[in-house]
């Protein structure tokens, strides 16, 4: 699950970033870490105007708001360090792993459009473990 009060979103996140997948809700992408790795990057995507559109309003996200990341491991929050813009075909580098446990979520850009990829990076600032069974 993830939520993002700033914009009122509270949606569960399934696994994988593909067509089918993000028709359903924001997609985990699989080759980035896992909230409870301790470590490394996460990468969820999220249609901005059409299914569910979860991440429609993801450009009012501003700098140290939260971001929570809620799994069977536990809670895992997140405050936003960085947001902006880059041409669709360079987005995918915005997803390489990093020993810093940190969040990113992107999205088209402009709404209604495709060309860019609007990003938002976030900082993991605390966890909190539930010795469950994961995502």
């Amino acid at each position: 699950m993830i939520r993002i009060p700033r914009i009122g979103l509270d949606m569960v996140v399934v696994q994988g970033t593909d067509y089918t997948s993000l028709k359903s809700g924001p997609g985990h992408y699989v080759d980035t870490a896992d909230p409870w790795d301790g470590m490394g990057r996460v990468g969820i995507a999220g249609h901005r105007t059409t299914y569910l559109h979860p991440f429609f309003n993801l450009d009012q996200v501003r700098l140290g708001d939260t971001i929570q990341l809620l799994t069977g491991f536990g809670t895992y929050t997140y405050a936003v360090t960085r947001n902006f813009v880059l041409p669709e075909a360079t987005a995918g580098v915005v997803l390489r792993q990093t020993i810093r446990p940190t969040l990113v979520l992107t999205t088209c850009n402009p709404k209604y459009a495709s060309s860019q990829r609007l990003i938002v990076e976030a900082d993991l600032t605390r966890s909190r473990t539930s010795g469950g069974s994961g995502g």
